[in-house]
C-alpha cells in the first residue's frame, strides 16, 4: 500500500513537494536555525558558498545547509579512515573524480587530499552550473545519463561514486562500471556504494522476494539517474557482475551511524 501511495503522489508531481516540506519542518529547532543562518550568512567552514536549498534537496532530500555540510564531512572522513586502515597511499593520488557530484557535497571535502586535483561530474546541468561557478578549487563537467565521460583513458587515481549505482537501472550498471574502469589508472581505486540489504525491508513482500531470488531490484526505473529511481543490489550480485575486471579490496556493510547507512565497496584496477 505504501508503494502504491508513493506512485500516486509521484504521478501527480506531489512527492517532491511533500518531501521538501517534511525535510523543512522535521529539523526545525532554535539551534538548527542558528546554524543555518550562520552558514547562509558566512558560508560553510571551507569558506565557499552554500548551495541554494532547492539544489541541496535534489541531492540529499534535505533543505538544510548544515546537513549538506556535515553529511559530506562524515562520508569523506570515513573514506579517509578506510584509506589509512587499508594502507592505500592517498598521497600518491594525483587526480580524484567525484562521479555524480551534484552540487559538490563530497567534492569540496575531497580537496583535503592536497596532492590531488579534484574533479566532479554530474548529468544535472543546474547542479554543475552552480558548482562550476562557486566551487572554484575543483573542476566540473556535465555528463550524459549514458557513457562516455569527457576524460582521457587511465586519468584518475581514485573515483568516488557515492549513491550513484543506487539510482541506475540494470544495463547502466554495466555501462558505467566499464566506463569507470576505463578512466581509472592501473593500480587506481573505485569507491562506490549501494543500498544496504537492511533497506530492502521497506520494499514490500513481492520486491523482497525478488531481491532474495535475483539479488537486484529497481523502482521507478524510467527515472534512473534521479533520486526517485531506487536500485538495490546484493553483495553477491555486485561481486558477480561489477567486480569482473577489478580486484575487490574491501566491502564495508552499511552502518547505523548517521550518513553512513549504505554498503561500501572499494575496488582496485589491476596494475
Amino acid at each position: 500500500m505504501k508503494q502504491v501511495f508513493k506512485k500516486i503522489l509521484l504521478s501527480l508531481k506531489l512527492l517532491d513537494s511533500l518531501r521538501y516540506l517534511q525535510s523543512l519542518f522535521s529539523k526545525i529547532s532554535l539551534s538548527n536555525l542558528q546554524k543555518e543562518i550562520a552558514y547562509r550568512k558566512n558560508g560553510l567552514p571551507d569558506r565557499f558558498p552554500t548551495p541554494p536549498s532547492k539544489l541541496i534537496f535534489l541531492i540529499i532530500r534535505s533543505v538544510w545547509s548544515f546537513e549538506y555540510w556535515h553529511s559530506g564531512l562524515a562520508i569523506i572522513n570515513d573514506l579517509q579512515s578506510h584509506c589509512e586502515r587499508l594502507n592505500l597511499n592517498s598521497k600518491q593520488f594525483k587526480r580524484i573524480l567525484d562521479f555524480g557530484c551534484g552540487c559538490g557535497r563530497l567534492t569540496r571535502q575531497l580537496t583535503r587530499f592536497k596532492n590531488a586535483e579534484v574533479y566532479g561530474t554530474d548529468y544535472n546541468e543546474h547542479l554543475i552550473a552552480w558548482s562550476s561557478k562557486y566551487l572554484t578549487n575543483s573542476h566540473y563537467t556535465c555528463n550524459n545519463l549514458k557513457p562516455p565521460l569527457a576524460y582521457q583513458t587511465e586519468y584518475f587515481d581514485l573515483v568516488v561514486a557515492r549513491s550513484v549505482f543506487t539510482h541506475l537501472d540494470y544495463q547502466l550498471q554495466f555501462d558505467w562500471i566499464d566506463e569507470l574502469y576505463r578512466i581509472i589508472t592501473p593500480g587506481g581505486y573505485l569507491y562506490f556504494t549501494t543500498h544496504s540489504e537492511l533497506s530492502t525491508l521497506s520494499l514490500g513482500e513481492h520486491l523482497i522476494h525478488r531481491f532474495k531470488k535475483e539479488g537486484f531490484v529497481s523502482q521507478n526505473s524510467d527515472l534512473q539517474g534521479d533520486n526517485k529511481c531506487a536500485v538495490y543490489q546484493s553483495k553477491d550480485w555486485v561481486y558477480t557482475n561489477l567486480a569482473k575486471k577489478f580486484s575487490v579490496v574491501e566491502y564495508i556493510p552499511g552502518r547505523l551511524e548517521e550518513h553512513l547507512g549504505q554498503d561500501i565497496y572499494i575496488f582496485q584496477k589491476p596494475k
